[in-house]
């Protein structure tokens, strides 16, 4: 087999292992968007996420969660998994995390808010530091975090 005619054999074989793929799902029409009205999107999310975090535990994680998302101080990836741990974290007495955004910014399908938190563990002192929230627009066009992490002050 030539050169020109692998290429043309491997660019069809490419094509029909495409054809043979599950369709993805449609993105959400896109409408006119500026960085600033996103920013405020993800803020609001951020406020909405934290209050019902406050009511709902958990299960707030896991409605605000995207599908792939990662905690790297837990070392925890996807939605069931970031439950568990927080339906443990919410299930001790005391247990108590708070926090409020004070930046955001976005840049196409990524945001990211940042802020304060303060947090409460029973037996150990309350600890306060910076949280940074890595929020994605979903194909529905919904703002959902797919990476949180925070930096405890220096005590």
């Amino acid at each position: 087999m030539g050169g020109m005619q692998r290429v043309l054999f491997l660019f069809a074989l490419g094509g029909a292992v495409f054809a043979q793929q599950p369709p993805v799902s449609k993105p959400a029409p896109k409408t006119a968007r500026s960085p600033a009205a996103d920013a405020r999107a993800i803020t609001r999310a951020d406020l909405q996420f934290e209050h019902e975090a406050q009511t709902r535990g958990a299960d707030a994680w896991f409605d605000f969660a995207a599908p792939g998302v990662y905690l790297p101080q837990s070392d925890v990836k996807g939605k069931a998994a970031v439950k568990a741990v927080y339906t443990k974290a919410y299930a001790q007495t005391g247990f108590k995390l708070t926090w409020h955004p004070d930046y955001a910014h976005v840049a196409g399908d990524i945001g990211v808010t940042s802020g304060r938190y303060e947090l409460h563990m029973p037996g150990r002192p309350e600890r306060t530091g910076r949280y940074l929230t890595v929020w994605t627009r979903q194909p529905d066009g919904a703002w959902k975090f797919s990476w949180d992490s925070g930096t405890p002050d220096q005590q």
